[in-house]
């Protein structure tokens, strides 16, 4: 500082400070020789950075809102994602059987995207297997990825651990509809539509495999307030 006057190293420093630091550097400005003038002209910058901030994430939330309308709220997710937890085991003990190995089965993530951004995620090709979740109305689609196994087996076989792990919600039975190798023949929703993506770890003698399994909106959303 010189004459007083703030120099651009001092307005960036206070720019970027936090709200505590930026309130101690205005006490401290006040018992200097800073002009009023400069330190108004100061808050008034901030003041207009935090309403462009504001701004920015009011327009965020609404372009999420618009573009990826449906979603579930976070306690309906974490109820999704503790249902699937008594899955683990289930599946585990499936897939040791079927394949002859000690076999682990961990959550790896529940996210909520859209069909169009989870098919562009998919390799090409891959097994999906189309899943008709009647009663529900509508299909889910399981993805595995665990090497040279019989996918279309495994699949089936753990469709019957999804329908135990589903029965303090609702009937479930999943059925196997079809299986296809190219993600973009799927159109069971549109692309638009959002999705609840699990996805599940395996590990099979340190070697580590993946299981996607992805549940439409329109699927759910006549349970979720069971959830």
């Amino acid at each position: 500082m010189s004459n007083g006057a703030l120099s651009q190293d001092e307005i960036n420093e206070m720019l970027g400070a936090t709200d505590e630091q930026f309130a101690k550097m205005i006490q401290n400005a006040g018992e200097g020789s800073i002009p009023k003038e400069d330190i108004n002209l100061l808050m008034n910058a901030v003041n207009a950075a935090d309403a462009a901030k504001a701004e920015n994430e009011e327009i965020n939330k609404k372009f999420y809102e618009d573009n990826y309308p449906d979603k579930c709220g976070k306690e309906q997710l974490s109820a999704i994602y503790k249902i699937h937890e008594k899955f683990l085991p289930l599946a585990a003990k499936t897939l040791s059987e079927k394949l002859q190995n000690a076999v682990e089965v961990k959550i790896s993530s529940i996210n909520q995207i859209t069909m169009g951004d989870f098919i562009r995620c998919l390799p090409n090709p891959t097994t999906l297997g189309i899943i008709d979740m009647k009663p529900l109305n509508g299909k889910a689609v399981m993805e595995l990825y665990m090497g040279n196994i019989p996918t279309t087996i495994i699949i089936i076989s753990l469709l019957e651990n999804l329908r135990q792990t589903w029965t303090e919600v609702t009937d479930l039975k999943p059925k196997l509809e079809k299986t296809v190798t190219n993600p973009e023949t799927l159109d069971i929703v549109p692309r638009s539509e959002g999705v609840v993506l699990l996805t599940f770890e395996t590990t099979i003698n340190g070697v580590q495999g993946m299981i996607n399994f992805a549940i439409p909106y329109s699927v759910i959303k006549p349970i979720l307030e069971k959830l």
